[in-house]
């Protein structure tokens, strides 16, 4: 049941529920959100080195098509061709200790033109 689903069926039953719901909603939105999403360039092979430094993690985006283990000591690959532009998200799918819940991710891919663009601005951030 995505968000829109469980708002409607909610608005269905009237009263206070709805407005509660749509905080809960909120509320649970911002906790899938992050800092600084992943930028990706869309129509270009993605590969991905990763490993871990304190526990085993699994970092998962389920649009992108696979789940790989990040393991202290190890170093796994995965890649991945996204097509269509637009905000890809995830989370941690290992119990890796107390924080687990709150462990998001977010790809966003953008066209190779804005993604050039992206990637010059951050590098002139970076150099001032």
């Amino acid at each position: 049941m995505d968000a829109d689903e469980f708002i409607a069926k909610w608005q269905v039953s009237g009263g206070n529920e709805r407005a509660n719901t749509q905080l809960f909603i909120t509320d649970l939105c911002r906790l899938l959100d992050v800092d600084q999403p992943l930028v990706l360039p869309t129509d270009t092979k993605i590969r991905f080195v990763i490993t871990a430094d304190d526990v085993i993690h699994s970092w998962w985006v389920p649009a992108l098509g696979w789940k790989q283990d990040a393991i202290p000591g190890i170093v796994n690959e995965a890649w991945t061709d996204i097509k269509e532009p637009g905000l890809y998200r995830g989370q941690c799918a290992e119990l890796c200790g107390k924080d687990h819940g709150f462990m998001p991710i977010v790809v966003k891919a953008v066209p190779r033109a804005e993604f050039r663009k992206w990637l010059a601005a951050q590098r002139a951030t970076t150099t001032n």
